[in-house]
């Protein structure tokens, strides 16, 4: 598992942590790393950089490089904006690392609540394509909702209220 970082993912590694089984978790962000750290069940690896203090992750050449050596089968990522084009993050060293990150995925999910619907940020990390998915906390707006099923991308809602394909 591929996890990016931010408050949204912060919340999302908290769960994660009571998991019950064995999983690796690749990863840019400190705070993730040390959150996922108090189950010896969950094995690791924090990539190489140059620190960004805002989202205290690291960035940069060498964690694209590293990035790239990966192929994890899943990857989730938070995002500042979601719009009809894709998922976008607001700082350009954050982009890069996570653009590398959906490109080493098997499947990819965005986790982001409806506050980030129809915003574009600085960088355009992905369009909406078939092995992307949008995790959510309400349906999204009709131009959003149509982008994801022109798109034959994926959106999961909590109770499974989606109508489109997870």
């Amino acid at each position: 598992l591929l996890l990016g970082g931010g408050a949204t993912m912060l919340q999302f590694a908290r769960a994660l942590r009571e998991i019950t089984r064995r999983i690796t978790v690749i990863t840019p962000t400190y705070p993730i790393a040390l959150e996922l750290s108090s189950n010896p069940l969950i094995e690791i690896v924090l990539l190489p950089g140059s620190f960004e203090p805002q989202e205290r992750m690291v960035c940069g050449p060498e964690t694209i490089r590293a990035v790239e050596r990966y192929r994890a089968p899943v990857v989730l990522i938070g995002a500042s904006g979601v719009n009809r084009d894709g998922i976008s993050e607001a700082m350009l060293g954050v982009g890069e690392v996570y653009s590398a990150m959906l490109a080493s995925a098997g499947r990819s999910y965005v986790l982001a609540d409806h506050s980030k619907f129809e915003k574009r940020a600085l960088v355009l990390l992905t369009g909406w394509h078939s092995e992307l998915s949008l995790i959510t906390d309400r349906e999204p707006g009709p131009e959003l909702a149509a982008a994801l099923r022109r798109n034959g991308a994926g959106l999961l809602l909590p109770e499974e209220r989606s109508a489109l394909k997870a």
